[in-house]
């Protein structure tokens, strides 16, 4: 677990992990997940008025999400190790959720360490999404969206394209964690050749996050909408 926590707190302090007992107010999978994200939502949608509910769903639902999806491709694809992601307690902050902790080991060896950690991911999200879904209406297609451009965001972040080569083992690797989420179709990388021919990788979202509303006319570099595609609103 050591070697997952040093290279997370490489990534961003934020991700600062260790192995110690449950405590009480943080994201366990427990019943008592409901009134910690009623919170989260609580805080943001205070932070945010005049944002609109869509997105305050969708910023509390990135934010529970960001912390597994970086530990699983971290566990994958730099320790090869297979991860009980499910197994992790996320510590929450007024609006930012920042921070983890295991009760013991939950990193291992398996034939199939990326399967094994998607599994644990998906059942994961779909507990938090059905918390969530519960305080604030988010649609299903949605959040899978968001949750699939943030997964293929950071594997993206983690893999290095240097030729044809690599860029197919990335775009088998993506197939593989969107096959085994269920979330084909929900996000994409597409490669584009750059002035120097050689394939460069992009994420191809789906979702917007919805982040302009809080700074008006403020898209995200990837944002589908700058793409032209119709993409609603309506989270």
């Amino acid at each position: 677990m050591d070697a997952l926590f040093e290279l997370a707190r490489r990534q961003t302090p934020l991700l600062d992990g260790r192995i110690e007992p449950w405590s009480v107010g943080y994201l366990d999978g427990s019943d008592a997940d409901a009134g910690v994200i009623a919170a989260l939502v609580r805080v943001t949608a205070e932070a945010h008025q005049t944002a609109g509910p869509a997105y305050w769903a969708a910023r509390a639902w990135s934010m529970l999400i960001w912390q597994p999806c970086v530990l699983a491709v971290l566990a994958v694809h730099d320790l090869d190790r297979a991860l009980a992601v499910d197994r992790m307690q996320q510590r929450v902050d007024g609006t930012l959720v920042a921070g983890y902790r295991f009760c013991d080991t939950a990193i291992g060896t398996t034939d199939d360490p990326l399967t094994a950690t998607a599994q644990a991911l998906s059942g994961l999200t779909d507990t938090l999404f059905w918390r969530l879904s519960g305080i604030i209406k988010i649609k299903r297609i949605y959040a899978e969206r968001l949750l699939a451009d943030r997964l293929l965001g950071v594997l993206l972040s983690r893999s290095s394209v240097a030729n044809g080569r690599d860029a197919v083992t990335l775009l088998a690797s993506k197939a593989r964690w969107l096959s085994a989420m269920g979330l084909e179709g929900a996000s994409d990388i597409a490669l584009k050749i750059s002035e120097d021919g050689e394939p460069r990788p992009q994420l191809v979202r789906k979702a917007c996050c919805l982040h302009y509303r809080t700074e008006p006319g403020a898209l995200c570099a990837s944002c589908p909408k700058l793409a032209g595609k119709d993409i609603s609103d309506e989270a």
